[in-house]
């Protein structure tokens, strides 16, 4: 799988949920739900509350989200992720419904899900990021940039993917990190950067 390493400029965007959805480029035009590469999100890192951990599957609306203490999971505030567009391309899984499901704000599951796996001296943290292209477009690679933040807001952990996304489909990739219980506890967020281009 491709690696690839972006830098990346922040400015405000839209607010939800204690998250930030942000143009990673000022130049270019965007409206409320739609980015163009790449689109900055600083969200929630749950690896260390176990609390909020939740099955993937409950998280749309109308369903009752349920705790899950292993294995893979997800939080309501990545499901939300969803709405977000970046160059017609979301951080979801499946729209239920067709597209008048994604209308709605309805789709199977969020595109962000994490495993944790505790070791003495070191947890193992792996996140999955699925991507949905909802609208006609031009087939995608995608990169998408994970960096655990610290309490200044730097990144103490960087990991990166890179796939292809097709019209109307979706794929998906993972990344891993190792960071010593203490890094868990005093991580205090989660910045993606999503990077679209043609092929």
């Amino acid at each position: 799988m491709k690696r690839l390493l972006l830098s990346t400029m922040l400015m405000v965007g839209s607010v939800l949920h204690g998250q930030t959805v942000s143009q990673g480029d000022p130049a270019a035009v965007t409206q409320a739900f739609e980015f163009h590469s790449p689109m900055v999100i600083e969200t929630v890192f749950p690896a260390a509350t176990p609390a909020l951990w939740r099955d993937t599957e409950s998280l749309q609306p109308g369903k009752t989200p349920k705790y899950v203490k292993s294995g893979w999971f997800s939080v309501p505030e990545w499901y939300d992720l969803g709405k977000y567009a970046v160059d017609g391309v979301s951080l979801r899984s499946s729209v239920s419904k067709g597209f008048v499901g994604a209308d709605k704000g309805v789709w199977e599951q969020p595109g962000l899900e994490m495993k944790v796996k505790p070791g003495p001296t070191k947890v193992e943290i792996t996140i999955e990021a699925t991507v949905n292209s909802r609208k006609f477009i031009h087939d995608k690679v995608v990169t998408v940039v994970f960096d655990v933040l610290n309490e200044a807001g730097g990144a103490m952990a960087t990991a990166s993917v890179t796939f292809k996304v097709e019209e109307k489909a979706e794929n998906d990739g993972r990344v891993k990190f190792e960071l010593t219980p203490e890094q868990v506890a005093a991580a205090k967020g989660l910045r993606l950067t999503v990077s679209t281009i043609d092929y």
